[in-house]
């Protein structure tokens, strides 16, 4: 259970108490009992920290407590992690560190998780109104401190913020896509990736329906909002440990996306007028013949494109570019040129 995290160091320090070396703990008991009855509000100023009667003595008469006081006095001189456990202050430099200290102590794991929870859910919840995703990324890399007790508490705003933009984006469409964009801006302009890679296992699916809605957004903007599918692509392909086929998909697109602008829509009219210009050029030529006793051979190559797999509709589909338009009209030119020609 998720609890808050007040050193009992700073406190003992405070009322003068002795802690190390062997522990006398009725003796504790019967020093710290004096304090609170002399402070009158049944509170102990401390530090700046306000200490209750009922929260020292769950902790001094915990059947473990000589073995958590060792703890306390790590953490105590932890003070990138006292801050993060008692202000919810991330300094990840200092966290990252002094957790070092810590790790594969499974019974650190069990005294730290409970206090962990709340700073996690504060810091997670404050990162995600200001989409720092970043940093967030960083929170997320200690998640392997947070035992199954306290990791719904912990992971919460998370789950909820991811649930909402789900609906968001299942709600964005290319009709509506002007109206939907402030709505997911920070999907588009933001570097969300590590976030994502640093999700714990329990949002490996919801992360994969993200996956399949931006697949399918790009889809349908690929021709309306083509820098943005571009921005969103630079995330996906970021991604790490994504189903197989989700990534051929991710990959496939990310090229067509980022294709020289020789290739762009801007640019598709200078190409046809110079394979118009080649076609005639070449047929010029063989025409120069026609007196020799040499039919000419005619043998046009088309040029090649890429052919978009045919899939189910309710299936996600590789981004490539529509070339059926572009086809009929090359076919149409060399029809009406052929007609001209001897032997046709």
């Amino acid at each position: 259970m998720a609890k808050q995290y007040l050193s009992i160091i700073r406190l003992f320090e405070h009322c003068s108490v002795a802690y190390d070396g062997e522990l006398n703990l009725p003796r504790i008991r019967k020093q710290l009992n004096a304090e609170f009855a002399m402070s009158g509000s049944g509170f102990i100023e401390a530090g700046g920290h306000s200490y209750t009667r009922q929260d020292v003595f769950e902790e001094i008469d915990h059947p473990d407590f000589s073995f958590r006081l060792l703890y306390h006095k790590r953490l105590w001189n932890s003070p990138s992690l006292l801050k993060l456990l008692e202000e919810n202050k991330a300094h990840f430099f200092g966290v990252n560190d002094e957790l070092k200290n810590f790790s594969g102590d499974d019974r650190f794991d069990r005294f730290f998780s409970p206090y962990f929870a709340m700073p996690f859910n504060y810091l997670s919840r404050n990162m995600l109104a200001d989409y720092n995703f970043n940093e967030l990324a960083q929170l997320l890399s200690y998640e392997q401190f947070l035992l199954p007790a306290e990791r719904e508490e912990a992971f919460r705003p998370i789950r909820v913020f991811l649930e909402e933009n789900l609906r968001s984006l299942r709600n964005t469409s290319k009709e509506n896509y002007s109206i939907m964009r402030p709505k997911i801006n920070h999907w588009v302009d933001k570097n969300w990736h590590p976030f994502f890679n640093n999700l714990p296992p329990e949002f490996y699916d919801t992360k994969n329906d993200f996956i399949i809605l931006f697949i399918n957004l790009c889809v349908a903007l690929q021709k309306t909002a083509r820098q943005d599918c571009r921005d969103i692509s630079d995330q996906l392909i970021g991604l790490q440990e994504t189903p197989e086929e989700l990534r051929k998909i991710i990959v496939s697109n990310h090229a067509v996306f980022h294709k020289t602008s020789s290739t762009s829509s801007g640019s598709g009219n200078w190409t046809w007028i110079i394979w118009v210009v080649l076609i005639l050029g070449r047929l010029a030529t063989s025409s120069g013949n026609c007196g020799s006793d040499d039919k000419p051979d005619y043998k046009f190559e088309l040029p090649k494109y890429p052919v978009p797999e045919i899939r189910p509709d309710n299936e996600v589909d590789a981004v490539l570019p529509d070339t059926s338009a572009a086809r009929r009209k090359l076919d149409s030119i060399l029809r009406e040129v052929r007609k001209n020609q001897p032997g046709y």
